[in-house]
């Protein structure tokens, strides 16, 4: 049985993860990638002789799996533990989210060696989608070993040319696929909608698009940790805010000892490249996760994003409405001012994000007015139709409602 698994960024050797039994694992860096250019695999794994333990190694890697009810899937259908990071990753690790893959010593030539795929017609394509609902491989094919974290089924795909492939360890994956929900009505039109007003009111987000395939509706995104030059894929590595935070993601909740927004808030002004800017970035998003009514907007939604020797605030991903839906939890994944019900939120809550300068204030409270006018704006000329959908309409009441809620605040002399 295999004990040590080799981590690669793209296809550079980084480190060793080593299985010492009892579903522990330790990490240790490649003596040779220690150099002052050398892209660190977490910050909560700097470049280090020393090997990492469980308790340091396990936060980054488990945060390559897939969350809560898909994870429990996966463990079921390879009969292992949920706990056993190791062994779930020697299966999946192939192509996880940012540039990280997993390998054995040698399955890494073994599986660039592999011919590539055929593009997928669209009832293979529906085939594969509505497997990847119950086989939680997160792949439509044993022999595709990606893992990709999160809580909903998806699927990881090539598309070129219009054409829609199954991703390889040599062509790694641009699109995610995620089909409709068995559970929640309307998740997908949910969150391309919610994706779509973040991008009309100048929010970072990746291309995505409504797709019909066969008889289903399904969204589909751009990875933006993915990019093409002369026609070859590249990976760009990033880590979410749980795995630079040292927090494992059965955590990823405040109320659960997951990180708080002042712990994210933090992150950005330590590491970013461009700590003021990336500061703003997610104060806005903060906000706008309010106005939809996102109240799931945990710190695993949230990542850093590594190019060009620049550490930045990645694109936002995963933005939905969970307050139109009265059977999911209503208090926010993580706290605004101690304040854990958006209902409850007054001034002196929100101001808390900022120093407390009276400059500051002045400037969160500019910001905030400024993105309610632009969603109001984004309605107004339907730059998202929100009427063409039933979740919608839903999503456009929330929106009036906090809208005004907001403003109320913010507006008062």
């Amino acid at each position: 049985m295999t004990s040590i698994l080799v981590v690669y960024l793209n296809e550079q050797k980084v480190g060793t993860l080593s299985d010492l039994g009892n579903a522990q694992i330790s990490f240790e860096y490649h003596p040779s990638y220690i150099k002052p250019d050398a892209v660190a695999l977490s910050t909560s794994l700097p470049l280090s002789t020393t090997r990492f333990d469980d308790a340091q190694a396990r936060p980054f890697f488990s945060g390559l799996l897939p969350d809560d009810q898909q994870l429990e899937g996966l463990a079921q259908h390879l009969k292992v533990s949920r706990r056993n990071v190791f062994k779930l990753l020697s299966e999946v690790g192939g192509e996880c989210a940012g540039a990280v893959s997993l390998f054995a010593s040698n399955q890494l030539e073994l599986e660039t060696s592999k011919k590539s795929q055929s593009s997928l017609s669209d009832h293979e394509l529906l085939q594969s989608l509505n497997t990847s609902k119950h086989r939680p491989l997160l792949g439509a094919d044993d022999s595709v070993r990606l893992s990709l974290a999160g809580a909903q089924s998806k699927l990881a795909v090539v598309i070129s040319d219009g054409k829609t492939f199954l991703s390889t360890p040599s062509s790694p994956s641009t699109h995610i696929i995620k089909p409709a929900s068995n559970n929640i009505e309307g998740l997908v039109e949910n969150e391309f909608i919610c994706m779509s007003l973040a991008k009309a009111v100048g929010i970072n987000v990746p291309d995505i698009e409504l797709r019909e395939v066969g008889d289903q509706r399904v969204y589909q995104v751009q990875r933006y940790d993915r990019t093409e030059s002369q026609g070859i894929i590249k990976r760009i590595h990033q880590e979410d805010f749980c795995q630079a935070l040292s927090i494992v993601p059965e955590n990823k909740y405040q109320a659960e000892g997951g990180p708080s927004l002042d712990d994210c808030i933090k992150l950005i002004q330590q590491v970013s490249s461009r700590p003021a800017v990336d500061y703003q970035w997610l104060l806005e998003r903060i906000v706008f996760n309010y106005l939809i009514g996102n109240n799931d907007a945990h710190a695993k939604n949230f990542s850093l994003i590594y190019s060009n020797g620049q550490c930045r605030l990645a694109p936002a991903y995963d933005l939905v409405s969970t307050a139109i839906y009265p059977e999911l939890n209503a208090n926010m994944a993580m706290k605004i001012g101690g304040r854990k019900s958006a209902n409850d939120l007054q001034l002196r809550h929100w101001q808390r994000l900022v120093p407390d300068m009276e400059t500051s204030k002045m400037s969160f409270r500019a910001l905030a007015v400024n993105l309610c006018r632009e969603v109001e704006l984004a309605l107004e000329v339907k730059a998202v139709d929100l009427q063409a959908y039933d979740v919608g309409k839903k999503i456009n009441d929330v929106l009036l409602r906090r809208i005004d809620s907001f403003k109320t605040l913010f507006e008062a002399k």
